[in-house]
């Protein structure tokens, strides 16, 4: 490989491995990829096939299968490849993490992912570093520089640093039924493993422009912008949004593939009304001094089309119990579904599409059970999950919406 940044990842999901790394094993700019990854099994098996990993493409027309090279895998957890990663996080330019939670950052004492990059940073062998946040959070970067500092114990970075936020549209999967995997002829993620990335085209990625004296990125096919924050209220509120609707509602009428959706005009009817009557102005409102075409109704019109032909996507076949995993994080009071609802009243719309979303994620939460719909019930179960502060805010009208949404959504599982 030439060039002479440095690329380190923490993390080997689908998004690393088909973003990140495979960006800087092509960019050219790089001396060196490795990610420091826990699953040995993982690690054995792509280091066994040379540093090299394969990738299913699911594109409009079907599926791709894609071999990325020169990607060394590294379990932090053996000596030597400890001492590597060391060296490599010293001498790192492009740093990655792409973890399932913001709160593995400080998991594991003096090992963790955020003292061994507070470590890293106190040398001088890199002339500058990024650090891009790759995790579903909309304040990780900010997360992860704390939980760094946190780590230095009085030391300083010896070199300009930048942590930037990422706002990741692109949809993957891990798919490991055996059954699943012959049936859509998956290429495994190295030979002799049971799982198969399966992740599709789009990859426009946005990334927080970095500025630092002397510093030029390894991976140059980002898309920069001054401010970030709007691009990832957007995505949470927006794609995140629809696909937990299409989700929760496809939960509840025994959908087990999103693009079953297709086949339910009345509910493809509801996510883009939901997004384009209800998000979409309030986004509008709110963002269009920053100038950007996706925040004038024909770009942001232009993203809800896009998105909803890609989740209709056969070759990605996303899953409804992906959509639908962990409700009560979903139905947090700054998250995918009451955000939106809330953005959209504090504008003076009233958000009955996207309550539908809310009324079935709140009974695949609670079990679908009558007596959990009762208004006095449903107010309690948000003051818990919310606090008493925020719910004082718009619990009562939420929950209005929902209780009148249920109706809604009652008769499309009657049709």
């Amino acid at each position: 490989m030439k060039g002479g940044h440095v690329f380190v990842g923490f993390g080997f999901g689908p998004i690393q491995a088909s973003i990140f790394s495979r960006e800087a094993a092509r960019a050219g700019t790089f001396a060196e990829v490795v990610v420091a990854e826990i699953d040995s099994v993982l690690v054995d098996a792509v280091r066994s096939n040379g540093d090299r990993y394969t990738l299913n493409v699911a594109t409009s027309s079907g599926l791709e299968i894609e071999e990325v090279e020169h990607v060394a895998l590294l379990d932090p957890g053996r000596e030597e490849d400890g001492r590597r990663l060391r060296d490599c996080l010293e001498r790192g330019t492009d740093v990655v993490t792409a973890l399932p939670s913001v709160a593995l950052y400080p998991a594991g004492g003096d090992r963790a992912v955020s003292a061994r990059i507070a470590a890293a940073l106190a040398t001088g062998r890199a002339p500058a570093t990024v650090v891009y946040a790759a995790e579903n959070h909309i304040r990780a970067a900010q997360i992860l520089r704390d939980e760094v500092e946190n780590s230095q114990a009085g030391d300083s970075c010896a070199r300009p640093t930048r942590f930037s936020n990422t706002v990741i549209g692109k949809m993957s999967r891990i798919v490991s039924d055996a059954a699943e995997i012959r049936a859509m002829n998956l290429a495994p993620v190295a030979p002799g493993l049971d799982r198969a990335y399966l992740v599709e085209a789009f990859d426009t990625i946005l990334t927080q422009r970095v500025a630092a004296e002397g510093f030029e990125v390894g991976i140059r096919t980002f898309v920069e912008k001054e401010d970030l924050y709007p691009f990832e209220e957007t995505k949470l509120f927006s794609h995140n949004a629809g696909h937990a609707l299409l989700g929760f509602i496809g939960h509840a009428l025994g959908l087990t593939h999103l693009p079953q959706v297709s086949d339910h005009p009345a509910v493809l009817e509801i996510a883009r009304a939901a997004l384009l009557e209800e998000v979409g102005p309030a986004l509008v409102s709110k963002f269009a001094g920053t100038g950007d075409p996706l925040f004038m109704e024909d770009g942001y019109r232009e993203y809800v089309d896009g998105f909803l032909e890609r989740i209709a996507n056969p070759y990605l076949a996303d899953t409804v119990e992906r959509a639908v995993r962990d409700p009560s994080r979903k139905l947090g009071y700054e998250d995918r579904i009451i955000g939106p609802m809330r953005l959209a009243l504090s504008g003076g719309i009233e958000p009955r599409h996207l309550a539908v979303s809310a009324a079935a994620a709140v009974g695949f939460w609670l079990g679908d059970r009558p007596q959990d719909f009762a208004r006095d019930g449903l107010a309690e179960r948000f003051r818990k999950l919310w606090g008493e502060e925020n719910y004082s805010e718009d619990g009562d009208r939420i929950v209005s919406l929902i209780l009148d949404a249920r109706k809604r959504l009652e008769c499309l599982q009657e049709r």
